[in-house]
């Protein structure tokens, strides 16, 4: 017994000792990151995404690099570490792996993949067997996994919220966990190209300060003085009350069509740096000030963001730089100033517009940004009644909120523009309060062009339901369960050689929730690829034996509709 004890005391105190030799690293070491030393793709690298583009309600946290339109390339740590994270979902990153870098005071992700290394998988396997559960996240100490500089930790894919296959890669910094940008160590991005101007915006209002939103949004007329890299205003620019300025471009790197994000902007004027924005580095929860950082209305209307070049006094975004003015310049009488706005991308590409303005007499009008005052409302008819209360300013745009209710669908609008502060909708549906039976097949959704978003499920006759959109909403009910279909195989058939069984399970209605595999009536792992709708089980998971065994597959959706289906199957 004292041997016993002996031998785990000797273990304890050597992972004491590895877990604060790590520390004493971190806190002793001043080493770099060099990714151009192993990057974490092999194959050339092609970009579809960079660091800090702006993307819809956020900042892209990193950059997404081509896999040539396939998946499968070998993923690689770019420096010594130990996996600190591992996380599997069917949908933001997917399969993703997290790994800590103690002497560099960096995390490094890697998202997407198809798969993981062998080690890295045999122990998310394991974890996911334990709790049989496929979507599972995972922190892990210092000494459970480690990794050298160039080992495979994975495979690139096409996994969670993926329109196509790539490797999407991050930096962090490890105390923070704010992304940084990875060109900044060394990340190899030929690009030779300039960033490309699409066009310079002039905003005028009444009032000084910044604001996300303009009635008066006049493009500049521009001339090219060098092609793609020089431009200029075509005329002198009369400005009056208080204006500012957007602009409106993307930056291509080399052997990629995609339109990037560039990466530095200097705005001046009679030579004096007024406001500078370096996309470096930025947190988490700076992701929401992206619609307060662009011309949401123009963006709202025609898909396209302008990016303002002065910001609103309650926008912190780090972003920006050198304490950008938080009011509109003020337009002097008489008064001419030479602007001059500057782009780069990462390589120093950079291209420039030039123009003059010049102050007159007037003030130009401005409808109220945000729109809407106070709400309190309620609509009655035979099928609802309902209640949208709204604070002043909850949406971005220049309309004010309309609540109405036709027949069973309620309309708030404008359409489709977002939320700045919740709504609060509150329902009695009348045709389920008189109908009871119904509610356990009734869910609340928003209408889409082809179907019913589901937004909630319906569990008494009363309904509080918080809003982050507008659109229009109605009750709609779901008794179908899932569709469950064999895709490699067929019941009754020998699976010799079959390393996978793959299952498609559809819900049209409301989508899926949860699933169930068993194997002889013991757990087996499904993973789950919500695009194509598949189920996927590895036969190398268990030991099948010669006979006849029986494989049960039970799916369930958002409102509690189950299929279950049973096949047999068969080893020689």
């Amino acid at each position: 017994m004292s041997r016993i004890v002996s031998k785990l005391l000797l273990v304890f105190i050597l992972t004491i000792c590895i877990s604060a030799s790590y520390s004493q690293d971190s806190l002793q070491s001043n080493i770099e990151l060099n990714l151009n030393e192993h990057p974490p793709l092999e194959i050339p690298l092609r970009y579809s995404g960079t660091y800090g583009e702006l993307r819809p309600n956020h900042f892209h946290a990193g950059v997404d690099l081509k896999t040539q339109g396939r998946e499968g390339f070998p993923v690689y740590a770019v420096e010594d570490g130990f996996l600190s994270r591992i996380k599997v979902e069917t949908g933001s990153y997917g399969k993703v792996v997290y790994l800590d870098h103690p002497k560099l005071n960096k995390t490094t992700v890697y998202a997407h993949l198809n798969r993981f290394s062998p080690k890295i998988q045999n122990y998310i396997k394991g974890e996911q067997y334990l709790h049989q559960t496929y979507e599972i996240q995972r922190y892990l100490r210092p000494t459970q996994i480690t990794v050298k500089k160039g080992e495979i930790i994975g495979y690139s894919g096409n996994t969670g919220n993926s329109f196509g296959p790539h490797l999407h890669f991050e930096v962090r910094d490890r105390e923070s966990e704010e992304p940084m940008n990875p060109l900044q160590f060394g990340l190899e991005a030929k690009d030779n190209d300039p960033p490309t101007i699409q066009g310079l915006y002039l905003y005028e209002s009444e009032e000084p300060q910044v604001v996300t939103t303009f009635e008066n949004r006049t493009m500049i007329a521009l001339k090219t003085v060098k092609e793609r890299i020089q431009y200029s205003a075509t005329d002198t620019i009369s400005v009056q009350g208080y204006y500012s300025f957007g602009i409106q471009s993307f930056d291509r790197l080399d052997l990629s069509a995609n339109k990037n994000g560039w990466y530095r902007l200097e705005l001046k004027r009679n030579d004096s740096l007024i406001s500078e924005l370096t996309i470096d580095r930025f947190n988490f929860t700076e992701n929401p000030l992206i619609n307060r950082s662009i011309d949401y209305h123009f963006y709202e209307t025609s898909n396209n963001r302008v990016l303002l070049t002065t910001k609103e006094a309650s926008n912190p975004l780090g972003f920006f730089k050198n304490s950008p003015s938080t009011e509109l310049f003020k337009a002097e009488v008489g008064k001419i100033d030479y602007w001059k706005l500057t782009l780069s991308d990462y390589s120093g590409n950079t291209s420039s517009i030039d123009w003059t303005t010049k102050g007159v007499e007037g003030v130009k009008k401005l409808t109220i940004p945000f729109g809407n005052s106070t709400i309190n409302q309620t609509v009655n008819n035979q099928f609802l009644e309902a209640q949208l209360i709204a604070i002043e300013n909850s949406i971005y745009s220049m309309e004010g909120l309309d609540f109405q209710l036709t027949g069973d669908t309620l309309s708030i609008e404008p359409k489709e523009v977002l939320v700045r502060n919740p709504l609060l909708l509150q329902i009695i549906p009348k045709e389920i309060k008189q109908k009871p039976s119904w509610v356990s097949y009734a869910f609340f959704g928003q209408i889409g062009k082809k179907e019913t978003k589901f937004i909630r499920k319906v569990e008494s006759d009363t309904l509080s339901v918080t809003l982050r959109n507008t659109g229009d909403f109605h009750f709609a009910y779901d008794s179908i369960a899932p569709v469950v279909t064999p895709r490699n195989f067929s019941s009754g058939q020998a699976i010799n050689g079959y390393r996978y069984l793959e299952i498609e399970a559809e819900d049209k209605e409301t989508g899926i929730k949860s699933f169930e595999g068993y194997l002889d009536g013991q757990w087996v792992l499904f993973e789950h690829e919500p695009k194509q709708n598949r189920f996927t089980f590895d036969t190398s998971d268990i030991l099948l034996i010669p006979g006849v065994h029986t494989l049960e597959f039970e799916v369930e959706d958002l409102l509690g509709n189950k299929a279950k289906k049973t096949f047999s199957l068969t080893i020689n």
